[in-house]
């Protein structure tokens, strides 16, 4: 057997990613986001509308004692209901075009709230990024050895794994020190990823992983993130990678499933004492969710430009990649705010984007980065126009990671 040849990433690469970078891994599209963040409040996911908009108005029932503002739960509640009524009629393209536009304080929160909620609720401690359960077609090879059950574990065809296989493949200090991350997404389920694996395959402790990680690997939320894990290094909010729900209140949330919102006095009887009978612990978790909230940003309260450590990578890449990136010209400008040179080649998916989009796609991204350099030093607009790939076909058919 010949001797197997080490890969290296040579090139100093940013990777910006969208929402699409995410789904994978079952996060929503921003489309998708918008649609969990109403089933959750008017529909049955996980429990009855009633129990689920009392647990968010306890938290901005939080809110408002922490900023000396006298509210009742029932206040809370109401707000709630409004907020989900505005939102549907406001029909933005985003959660974030909607918490970013809409002029009321509490609605900010709520939004964020569930944010926070919506994303958490996919952040599974049990997933291992690699295998998801499928169901079992007749000719499937498995089909005959299954008798209780038609389902079946199959690897998931994710571009994570194969971002991992470059990275294992050759000295993986140099390759995760050449990439840069730079992701519009909350959840965490790269960093999640990354670390995991760093344990699994290399047998790390933790102490040795952490290390490696803090040192060589760079992921910057831009909009806030649902936490930090207790492993890194700005925890300003310690999370763990663990689904955020009413689970801990179930007790006390039970006794609402019966009432009815057309009863409002004995709704209100009945809900206002609630804020009084929780306990520290249930306490405690109200904050910590409200803490995370306070961690999501608006386009108009994010930083409005990168972090000199993070503007220096983006200038000195060799290539930009934007993986299931909407193009929005409010991140992009985030990304090049002074419109200064760029050295790199920029890339990017057009997932089901359409031919006139993909060509404003490139319209914006010349906007944005005018001071392109030359081409005759390999530079350029590279912006795919196959609108069937997605993250791993395009680095198989289009421009690879090296």
């Amino acid at each position: 057997m010949g001797r197997r040849i080490a890969f290296m990433i040579n090139n100093d690469t940013v990777l910006v990613l969208g929402a699409g970078a995410s789904m994978d891994y079952g996060f929503p599209s921003g489309e998708q986001l918008i649609e969990d963040i109403i089933n959750y409040l008017e529909g049955k996911i996980q429990a009855e509308p009633v129990k689920k908009k009392i647990f968010i108005a306890l938290i901005l029932y939080k809110y408002f004692q922490k900023n000396k503002i006298e509210k009742t739960l029932h206040d809370c509640y109401r707000i709630v209901e409004e907020f989900i009524s505005t939102f549907k009629n406001a029909s933005p393209a985003s959660i974030d075009d909607f918490l970013d536009k809409n002029t009321r304080e509490e609605f900010k929160i709520v939004g964020k709230i569930c944010v926070v909620i919506a994303i958490s609720r996919l952040e599974n401690p049990t997933a291992d990024f690699m295998t998801e359960w499928r169901d079992t077609k007749p000719d499937h090879r498995y089909s005959r050895e299954l008798h209780s059950t038609r389902v079946h574990l199959e690897l998931i065809r994710g571009w994570y794994n194969y971002l991992w296989k470059k990275i294992y493949e050759g000295d993986i200090k140099n390759n995760l020190s050449k990439l840069t991350f730079i992701t519009f997404n909350y959840d965490r389920s790269l960093e999640r990823f990354l670390y995991t694996r760093l344990t699994n395959l290399f047998n790390l402790k933790d102490d040795d992983a952490i290390k490696l990680f803090t040192e060589s690997v760079v992921i910057h939320h831009v909009y806030g993130q649902l936490g930090f894990f207790k492993w890194q290094k700005d925890c300003i909010v310690i999370n763990d990678y663990k689904i955020l729900d009413f689970g801990l209140l179930e007790e006390k949330l039970s006794p609402f499933n019966s009432f009815s919102v057309n009863v409002p006095k004995q709704f209100t009887d009945n809900l206002n004492p609630l804020s009084s009978k929780l306990t520290k612990e249930e306490n405690d978790y109200l904050d910590k969710i409200l803490s995370i909230a306070g961690e999501i940003k608006t386009y108009t309260e994010a930083v409005e430009q990168p972090h000199p450590k993070i503007s220096k990578r983006i200038s000195n890449a060799t290539r930009i990649f934007f993986l299931g990136f909407g193009y929005h010209k409010q991140n992009l400008k985030w990304l090049n705010p002074n419109r200064g040179e760029i050295k790199a080649t920029l890339t990017g998916t057009t997932y089901k984007f359409g031919k006139a989009q993909i060509e404003n796609i490139q319209k914006i991204l010349k906007e944005t980065f005018p001071n392109l350099s030359s081409e005759k030093r390999g530079n350029k607009y590279f912006i795919c126009e196959n609108n069937e790939y997605k993250i791993q076909d395009y680095f198989a058919n289009v421009l690879d990671l090296e």
